[in-house]
């Protein structure tokens, strides 16, 4: 075991090696060229200083943490204006609102009579790209943003249109049709006169959540992508029976928080369980969680945390293989 003592916070990764060794003199070459496959050779010891050379992932600097975010669907005017307002009392960073599509112009001013989109950032989430021209005008003059499904035939005729592109799928959606997923993410990316936006929705299923935001990861890296990613949970998520809705949805945050993106989108599930909370009392808890990950537990301020995983690099290698073989 090697002596934690003789090794400070700032050692660099040759003061490791050099400990490891001196203790296994024997076996040190097959320790350090350890290999499951050639990408991930030599990873078992890297450090932040080595990250950034032989880490193809390209994260964001050191301190930049994800927009702890979250989504209201509009049901009626006073529900979605309370539910504003707890978001905002509990240190919202990122709002998105949906079903919005059959909305008057004066029902989105009262919606955003108590909104300031200078300290948090508010989107309008349209499922098409019929949008009015006067309702479009009205949300970007409030500094607020909007978003719709990217649509290559839709881009293509408009190239005036303003908003985000929004790419969302799950991995599952990648297992199914690895082409289909793999060409969208390709225009999307190279798509450079519009924005645009990647949401991978998680399942419940830890390790492979992690494992599949950092293979997109890769893939924005080797396609020269410029563009953010987004987490977001999936609204009919399926519960084993016997687990805490809580603690499901709790894990589900964790592996996002752990892989750092730029907006973590955490709503509340539609549960039968009925122990689950009430809607107000939810829409805490998923921003409650967000805070605790990010302020207390710190995770937003490192690059990869889980770099160097022999099973979590070769699981991140094999998703983005399946789609990068596609392109």
């Amino acid at each position: 075991m090697t002596n934690l003592k003789n090794i400070s916070n700032s050692s660099t990764k040759s003061d490791w090696l050099n400990e490891i060794r001196k203790e296994n003199p024997d076996r040190f070459e097959e320790i350090y060229y350890h290999s499951i496959s050639q990408q991930i050779q030599g990873l078992s010891f890297a450090t932040k200083e080595d990250i950034l050379q032989l880490n193809p992932l390209n994260f964001k600097p050191s301190g930049d943490s994800w927009k702890t975010g979250t989504t209201i669907i509009y049901r009626d005017l006073q529900q979605c204006q309370e539910l504003i307002s707890i978001c905002l009392k509990n240190g919202v960073e990122h709002l998105v609102l949906e079903n919005i599509e059959q909305l008057e112009l004066n029902t989105i001013e009262q919606v955003l009579s108590e909104v300031f989109s200078e300290m948090m950032s508010f989107e309008f989430r349209f499922s098409n790209s019929n949008i009015s021209e006067s309702i479009s005008k009205y949300i970007l003059k409030k500094n607020c943003q909007i978003s719709y499904p990217a649509n290559s035939s839709l881009v293509n005729t408009n190239p005036d249109l303003e908003g985000i592109q929004l790419l969302s799928f799950s991995l599952v959606d990648i297992f199914l049709s690895p082409k289909n997923i793999a060409s969208k993410i390709q225009f999307v990316l190279t798509n450079k006169n519009h924005k645009s936006r990647l949401n991978l929705i998680l399942d419940n299923d830890f390790l492979n959540n992690i494992a599949f935001i950092r293979a997109i990861r890769i893939l924005i890296s080797q396609l020269d992508g410029n563009t953010s990613i987004e987490t977001g949970i999936r609204s009919n998520l399926s519960i084993e029976h016997g687990q805490n809705p809580l603690i499901a949805t709790s894990l589900i945050c964790l592996s996002a928080a752990i892989s750092n993106p730029e907006i973590i989108n955490f709503k509340p599930f539609d549960s039968t369980d009925q122990n689950y909370l009430n809607i107000h009392e939810a829409y805490k808890h998923c921003l409650h969680l967000q805070h605790i990950l990010k302020s207390e537990a710190k995770l937003g301020i490192d690059m990869d945390l889980v770099s160097g995983s022999y099973y979590l690099e070769d699981l991140s290698h094999k998703i983005y293989s399946l789609l990068i073989q596609e392109l």
